[in-house]
């Protein structure tokens, strides 16, 4: 049996504390995203596991384009 490759990474998202919600919304549809920290400030922490790195790095680029993520 191969070892299983397993990739975990995290961010954090702003937004503006009234697209807060929205954007929550938007990330969590995204497979294998989880939400582990939201301040009334606008930002969100957000974790990443994958079997491959491509993967979280096209994920967190999607996260990046969403509206009102601004950065």
């Amino acid at each position: 049996m191969e070892p299983t490759e397993v990739h975990i990474s995290s961010m954090v998202v702003l937004t503006r504390p009234e697209n807060l919600q929205a954007v929550k919304k938007d990330i969590e549809r995204l497979p294998g995203v989880e939400i582990h920290g939201e301040s009334e400030t606008g930002k969100l922490v957000v974790v990443l596991e994958s079997d491959r790195q491509t993967h979280i790095s096209d994920v967190f680029e999607t996260i990046s384009y969403f509206e009102h993520v601004l950065s």
